[in-house]
Parts: C-alpha cells; structure tokens; sequence
C-alpha cells in the first residue's frame, strides 16, 4: 500500500499555478426519492445529479493578486481547474463557478494573510486517471 503527501499537490487556475496551503472537494450525487409502497418501511433512492463543490486556500501573494486576471478569483468568474493529489494526478474540473472569496488578515498574530475560494463544478469533471 502506498500513500500520498501533500507536498507535491498543486492547484491551476487556467495556466497560472497557485502558492495553495491546502484544498478539498466533495463529489456527492443527488437521489431522487422513490420510497413506495412495497419499501417495507426503508428509504428508496436512484442517482440522478452529480455534484462537486470544493475549496482551496492560499497565501496572498501581491505579485499574484488572486483577484486579478489571471486568475480571476471573483465571485461569478468561471475557471478551469486542476487540482493536484501529487506530481501527475488531479481533478480536472473543466468548467468551475467561483461561489465565495474569504480573506483573512491577522494582524495580531502577525500572520500571513490567507485568500480561500470555494467553487462549483458545472458540467463533467473527472477523478485522477491511472493506478495511484
């Protein structure tokens, strides 16, 4: 068995890389209810949408202003992504919604200020390819 480190994962915004602290995403599909008469009780489900929502989160970089563009990380913009598990694999995520941009700025603790954005998947997506 083998494991992955972070430390070779990335994120891609068009052709620009971003300095990413971290990112997550969550595949999930949509079941439409068809709990009848015969269910004995249980509920009854049958895949009909899937969805991918995810979020990254990066440092500011003023030589790369995030919200600039590229990469345009604007509530509304539309983004292709690729979001690396290591050096070769990634999410492909061809058509992407920015949905929210949080900053955070803390002054008191002297810490670097951190850009997040979340986003929605619209259309296809794909999960890395290959044996990994």
């Amino acid at each position: 068995m083998s494991f992955f480190s972070g430390k070779s994962g990335k994120v891609i915004v068009g052709a620009t890389t971003l300095k990413v602290q971290n990112w997550d995403i969550e595949p999930s599909t949509d079941l439409d209810d068809t709990t009848n008469s015969s269910s004995g009780g249980y509920y009854e489900g049958e895949p009909k949408i899937n969805k991918l929502t995810g979020k990254v989160q990066l440092q500011w970089d003023a030589a790369q202003n995030p919200t600039t563009n590229p990469p345009n990380l604007v509530p509304g913009a539309q983004v292709a992504l690729k979001l690396y598990v290591d050096a070769t694999h990634y999410w492909n995520i061809a058509k992407a919604f920015i949905t929210n941009t949080p900053v955070a700025v803390g002054a008191k603790e002297g810490a670097m200020v951190t850009f997040a954005f979340s986003f929605t998947a619209s259309g296809a997506w794909t999960p890395p390819a290959g044996s990994w």
